[in-house]
């Protein structure tokens, strides 16, 4: 008999956007309007054109509405040319600070250097350099009294893969996790040495803040503030609140019911959520944890969030676009993180509007126009006129 394989406790691959074709297509042809000719040859414009959107990327952004004219369908990227247009605006890689941001320990001290408030580091694991060397190390670690509750995340990573929140030790080498499941530390720590040999930082857990918990629930949240340099200044251009799903320990964009809410950059105000498992378009009306109803509300201490994401930008002179996300926690806001090439994939689901719109094409144009780029390079989508 063939033992079972355990279920992995980290999820380190990011899921597959996931569409029911069959379903999909047969809801978008029964508009009126709508027929199989029509659909198709939209579908086929958006992949093989310079926006590159997959057929689950068409659907997922809900550009399959009769509602969306073709204009607006155009100006919407997908991950292959979002990434390019992200490449596009930062430079080559010995002209910007890709490298830097993509190691969250030296942002870390970058950010720390200058002031900028963070969560509490407690343990690194590194084979070579860390305050922790291998799996035993890390096991002993958890399992050590007052070292919990702690949350861990990968040094090099992103949308909140391989992280963990351990909440604390409930028996002989076990701990609890922030989603409920009793796991063993020893287990834990296996797969972050097997996945994660770059390294691993465990850091302070965090709660939501008073403030904020009407919306979000006792999880952490964070928000999303793109910041685009302009004549030397970054100008935070959107934002965006995660929010995390019911019974998750993080706000993990690969969990089943979680959510993201447009916000106004001006002033924190709440314009539409939208949650991530459905097409876009659904107007989500209420939080999925607290069931607040989201009409009115808005994020609170906005002006400092400006001024944080602002600030953070600021620390990395040669990058043209950042996006950093800020915790909003019961020990205030903290900086968790900056990111090198911002997925905007977010920011075109929950505020039904393509990255080149109108608003956002003259920005574009005038940065790439300080770089001397006046014209796209074959392939890349463009800030068109």
């Amino acid at each position: 008999m063939t033992a079972e394989v355990p279920a992995p406790i980290l999820r380190t691959v990011k899921p597959k956007l996931r569409v029911d074709f069959a379903r999909a297509v047969i809801g978008a042809t029964r508009q009126p309007g709508a027929s199989g000719r029509w659909l198709l040859r939209r579908v086929l414009r958006c992949r093989l054109s310079a926006q590159k959107l997959t057929s689950e990327e068409f659907f997922r952004f809900g550009l399959h509405r009769v509602t969306v004219s073709d204009g607006e369908r155009a100006t919407f990227l997908g991950d292959t040319a979002m990434r390019r247009l992200n490449t596009l605006l930062n430079g080559p890689p010995e002209e910007n600070d890709t490298e830097l941001l993509m190691d969250k320990l030296r942002t870390s001290e970058v950010l720390r250097a200058a002031g900028l408030p963070q969560a509490r580091e407690l343990a690194t694991y590194h084979p070579q350099t860390g305050t922790l060397r291998s799996a035993e190390e890390i096991a002993a670690f958890l399992l050590a009294p007052g070292n919990t509750p702690t949350f861990g995340k990968p040094v090099h990573g992103s949308s909140t893969l391989g992280v963990a929140a351990v909440e604390r030790v409930v028996g002989d080498g076990m701990v609890e996790l922030g989603d409920g499941r009793i796991v063993a530390a020893a287990a834990l720590a296996a797969e972050i040495v097997a996945s994660y040999g770059l390294g691993y930082v465990f850091q302070e857990l965090l709660r939501a803040s008073d403030a904020i918990r009407p919306l979000s629930g006792p999880v952490l949240p964070t928000l999303r503030v793109a910041t685009l340099r302009m004549k030397g200044t970054p100008v935070p251009i959107y934002a965006a609140l995660r929010l995390p799903a019911p019974g998750a320990m993080a706000d993990d964009g690969g969990a089943g019911g979680n959510a993201r809410l447009h916000l106004d950059v001006a002033t924190g105000a709440i314009l539409r959520g939208q949650e991530m498992t459905r097409f876009g378009g659904t107007d989500m009306l209420i939080t999925p944890v607290t069931g607040l109803a989201l009409k009115g509300q808005s994020v609170p201490d906005w002006p400092e969030v400006l001024r944080l994401s602002v600030a953070v930008h600021r620390q990395f002179p040669r990058h043209t676009i950042v996006g950093t996300d800020i915790a909003l926690s019961d020990r205030g806001l903290l900086v968790n993180e900056a990111n090198a090439h911002p997925h905007h994939m977010t920011y075109q689901m929950v505020s039904n509007s393509g990255l080149l719109n109108e608003k956002f094409r003259p920005l574009f144009r005038a940065v790439l126009a300080e770089k001397g780029i006046t014209a796209p390079p074959r392939g890349t989508a463009w800030p068109f006129e």
